[in-house]
């Protein structure tokens, strides 16, 4: 793998952390009755998330496309994280299943 495919992925990843950081401040707020000033970290995460979607070297759909298992995998880890429960089965297949998805759609042969 070529330092370029590794930076997509750490970009992803990078991406992947800013938008359930967003997610995050925003539940905090409207779910768990937090002080609204848990918003402006949220539109902040919000807004580098989509700069860092931009830095991509590769194409909206397809870097999208790729991002979609990425941040599957990384809800799971985030949630295992923030709320002390271990992913079952199912949850472990199903993340693993989106990374296998994401890697087909940047390297399957065209």
């Amino acid at each position: 793998m070529h330092v370029k495919e590794i930076l997509v992925y750490l970009m992803l990843v990078g991406a992947a952390a800013l938008e359930l950081t967003g997610c995050d401040s925003f539940w905090k707020f409207f779910r768990d009755a937090k002080s609204a000033w848990w918003i402006l970290p949220g539109i902040a995460a919000f807004s580098a998330y989509g700069y860092v979607q931009t830095l991509q070297p590769l194409n909206f759909g397809r870097v999208y496309a790729m991002y979609g298992g990425i941040f599957v995998a990384m809800s799971i880890v985030w949630g295992w994280v923030k709320d002390n429960k271990a992913p079952d089965a199912p949850e472990c297949a199903g993340g693993l299943l989106c990374i296998i998805g994401s890697l087909v759609i940047r390297f399957w042969p065209r």
